[in-house]
């Protein structure tokens, strides 16, 4: 349940109050200084929850270890009294990866408050899907909470939130919201700029309501993300799709893309039928009785006809979620539903092999599926 649902209203109605006051004041008089007056109202509405956050260190590693992307800090958004904090994995993706190996988790992770306080805080889980990560820091409590916006609107405001210049002053980045559903359907696309200045940091509309939090998605050869922004590119996962992923996290559950185990055509996305062409050893479709030569055609009871149709209904999945397929059958036409639990991808090295083979065929998609290359992400249709 969202704990500042009920003011959801009462935001909406100070945000109209103040361009109300700001045009009757005359400050400024034209439209752009009304603009701007709203962008900052729009950050001041949330600057309390508003932290900025440093990993200090590798547990178990040497003291020259470093963790901070870069060297510098990040952005986190503070939820609520109890101390949660969300903020970006950016730069605690790899040290996840080498988890297998040794225990690569910060030695130390502290936030600074909008009034200066820092405070330690523990890494509690992450979502490894939608490079999101939640702390906990005893006694961080914000001045009042924020309030989760509307689903996003393409040609809606956005503004990109961080604090990492300055601890009494935010950063600021003005755009629009460009696309929704995007990345297999996790989150928000924006051209406001999104830099590691604001990663962790909200993403806001005009009246300062949280549309999601800006973090790097997987971009081109899977760099992390941060190859996006400098082509004015920016991503934040949608606030509906954290929300209701936080009681998982707050239990300590990392979460990972579900994982079908199959390739599908080369070709158009857009349209290309999804027809099984292979399937994993250990592919969940495979254990439920799939075949080469099968086509998908319904997701969750959803039709899909092309590969592209495939990838945003399953990309919102995380591994041990149930996902329902209807399968068209290569022999003889008929349709099997089958039920199957999405699994986490393979990570024994046998299996990284296989795997490995399987996806040469196509490019790797969010739902760690072998599919064709998709296009620009400012192409049609994404």
């Amino acid at each position: 349940m969202n704990p500042f649902a009920n003011t959801r209203r009462l935001a909406a109605w100070a945000a109209w109050a103040a361009l109300v006051l700001v045009a009757r004041n005359g400050t400024g008089g034209g439209l752009p200084e009304l603009e701007e007056e709203a962008f900052r109202a729009a950050a001041a509405r949330v600057a309390s929850c508003v932290v900025r956050v440093e990993h200090v260190g590798i547990a178990g590693g040497a003291a020259s270890d470093a963790l901070t992307p870069h060297g510098g800090p990040l952005t986190g958004l503070l939820l609520s009294e109890n101390g949660w904090v969300l903020t970006t994995s950016y730069g605690l993706g790899e040290l996840a990866r080498r988890a297998d190996q040794d225990d690569r988790s910060p030695a130390a992770t502290l936030i600074t408050l909008p009034d200066g306080a820092r405070l330690p805080a523990r890494l509690v889980a992450i979502d490894h899907h939608r490079a999101i990560a939640l702390l906990k820091a005893e006694g961080a409590t914000p001045n009042h909470g924020f309030v989760p916006a509307n689903n996003g609107v393409p040609g809606q405001w956005a503004v990109a939130v961080g604090r990492v210049w300055s601890v009494d002053r935010l950063s600021l980045s003005v755009g629009v919201v460009s696309a929704v559903g995007r990345m297999e359907g996790v989150a928000l696309q924006t051209d406001a700029a999104v830099s590691p200045a604001n990663y962790g940091g909200p993403l806001l509309d005009v009246r300062g309501g949280v549309l999601g939090l800006v973090t790097p998605l997987p971009g081109p050869g899977g760099d992390g993300g941060v190859g996006w922004h400098d082509s004015g590119i920016g991503f934040a996962v949608a606030w509906d799709q954290i929300e209701t992923r936080l009681p998982a996290l707050q239990q300590g559950r990392d979460l990972h893309a579900g994982w079908v185990g199959v390739r599908l055509p080369k070709g158009s996305p857009y349209a290309t039928p999804p027809t099984i062409e292979g399937l994993h050893a250990k592919s969940p479709l495979k254990q439920a009785g799939a075949e080469p030569g099968d086509a998908i055609v319904e997701v969750q009871d959803a039709p899909v006809a092309s590969v592209r149709d495939y990838r945003r209904q399953v990309g919102e999945f995380d591994a041990g979620q149930q996902l329902r397929l209807t399968l068209e059958k290569k022999k003889g036409g008929e349709r099997a539903v089958i039920e199957i639990t999405l699994a986490r991808r393979p990570v024994d090295q046998q299996s990284r092999r296989a795997a490995a083979s399987l996806d040469r065929e196509g490019e790797i998609s969010p739902s760690g599926d072998a599919e064709s290359p998709s296009p620009s992400p400012s192409g049609p249709g994404s």
